[in-house]
């Protein structure tokens, strides 16, 4: 399993994030910038995109149990 997690912007779908700081598993993208339409990052936004990698995790798991 990979290490690298692709992160899209909300607004536009761009996957280029600017942050202040390298991002890491405290501050994940706190405050980041999409490089493309200039769009802030919430927390909500981080939160719910989380969600979605994870569960598309668990389903691609449990797909290769059957």
């Amino acid at each position: 399993m990979s290490d690298i997690v692709n992160f899209t912007c909300p607004k536009c779908g761009h996957n280029v994030m600017k942050t202040t700081a390298e991002p890491n598993k405290k501050t994940m993208l706190k405050n980041a910038i999409c490089a493309k339409c200039g769009a802030s990052v919430s927390d909500k936004d981080v939160e719910r995109q989380a969600g979605k990698i994870a569960d598309d995790i668990v389903r691609k798991m449990l797909d290769g149990l059957k």
